[in-house]
C-alpha cells in the first residue's frame, strides 16, 4: 500500500482483491465467508485520503482477524462436535427421548394446568417430534459414508422414512388419548395400556443409551404379546358389558386407542429392524 501512487494502482489492487475474493467464494452457500473477506480486505486496506503506513497496525488487526477464527473454530467442537454424523446421533437421541417422555405422559391434558412445566416439556417434545425428522433427512446428506462402512447411504435414508413414520404414529397415540373419554372399557385397560407403554419407554432408553440391541424377533414377540393382552382384555369388556346399553362413542374410543397402538408398535419394530443392521459404534468414534 505504501508504494502505491496514484488512483489507477489502488483501482487494481480492490479489483484484483474483490475478484479473488468472490470467484473463491462464489457459491451461494459461501456468502458469509465472502462477505467476511470483504470487510478484512477494506479493514487491511484501511484506504484514506492521507496516505500512512503502520506495520504494528496491519500486523495487529491480522493477528486479531487470525485469533477470533481459530477461536470460533475450537469453539464450534466445544462441547459437541459438528461432524455430520456426530450431529445426526445427537438429533437421533433427542428424537427418541421426547418420544420416552410422551410415552410416559400421554394423558398430559389434565395436569396442564396444574403443573406448567410439564406442559412446556410437553410442547417441546411434540415440536421436536415434528421438526427432528426433516432435520435428520438434511444431515443424512451431508455424511461421509465412506469413513462408516459398512454402513451405506441407503441404510440410513431407510431409518430416516421410519423415524418419518414413528413421528406420525407418536402423533396418532396422543390423539387417541386426547380425545379419550372416561369409559368402563376404557378404565379396564389402563393397567395394560401403561405396562406396554413401559416396555416401549425401557427399550427407547435402551436406544438412548446406545445399549446392546435386542435381537428383532424376541423384541417383536414381545411388544406384540402387549398388545395381544390389551386385545383380549378389550373382547372381555365387550362380552361383559354385552348387556348395558354403550354408545357407539365407546367402542370407537378403544378401537381408535387400540389402533393407534397397533400402528406405534409397528413403526417401532420397523425402526428397530433397521436400526439394529447399523454398526453404530463406528459412528461414536472419535475421528479428526
Amino acid at each position: 500500500m505504501p508504494r502505491l501512487s496514484g488512483y489507477l494502482e489502488l483501482a487494481a489492487v480492490l479489483f484484483a482483491g474483490t475478484f479473488i475474493i468472490y470467484f473463491l467464494f462464489s457459491e451461494p452457500r459461501q456468502g458469509l465467508a465472502r462477505l467476511g473477506g470483504i470487510v478484512s480486505l477494506l479493514v487491511l486496506t484501511s484506504v484514506e485520503n492521507q496516505q500512512s503506513y503502520s506495520f504494528s497496525q496491519f500486523a495487529n488487526t491480522t493477528s486479531m482477524i487470525l485469533l477470533s477464527i481459530l477461536f470460533l473454530t475450537a469453539l464450534s467442537y466445544v462441547p459437541n462436535s459438528p461432524r455430520p454424523e456426530k450431529v445426526f446421533l445427537r438429533l437421533l437421541n433427542r428424537f427418541i427421548n421426547c418420544g420416552a417422555y410422551l410415552l410416559e405422559r400421554p394423558d398430559h391434558t389434565g395436569w396442564r394446568q396444574r403443573w406448567l412445566p410439564s406442559a412446556w416439556r410437553s410442547d417441546h417434545c411434540g415440536s421436536n417430534l415434528r421438526n427432528l425428522p426433516g432435520k435428520l433427512g438434511q444431515v443424512s446428506q451431508g455424511i461421509d459414508y465412506r469413513c462408516l462402512s459398512p454402513n451405506s447411504r441407503d441404510q440410513v435414508q431407510a431409518l430416516v422414512a421410519t423415524i418419518h413414520t414413528l413421528n406420525v404414529r407418536f402423533h396418532v397415540v396422543e390423539e387417541a388419548h386426547r380425545y379419550l373419554r372416561s369409559n368402563r372399557i376404557t378404565n379396564s385397560l389402563r393397567d395394560d395400556m401403561a405396562a406396554w407403554r413401559h416396555s416401549l419407554v425401557s427399550l427407547f432408553q435402551d436406544w438412548s443409551n446406545f445399549s446392546p440391541p435386542d435381537k428383532y424377533d424376541d423384541l417383536a414377540k414381545r411388544l406384540q404379546l402387549g398388545l395381544a393382552k390389551i386385545e383380549a382384555r378389550i373382547e372381555d369388556s365387550f362380552k361383559s358389558l354385552e348387556g348395558e346399553s354403550l354408545d357407539d362413542e365407546s367402542y370407537l374410543d378403544a378401537y381408535r386407542l387400540l389402533g393407534s397402538y397397533r400402528g406405534l408398535t409397528e413403526a417401532v419394530l420397523a425402526y428397530a429392524k433397521v436400526s439394529n443392521g447399523i454398526d453404530w459404534s463406528r459412528w461414536r468414534e472419535a475421528r479428526f
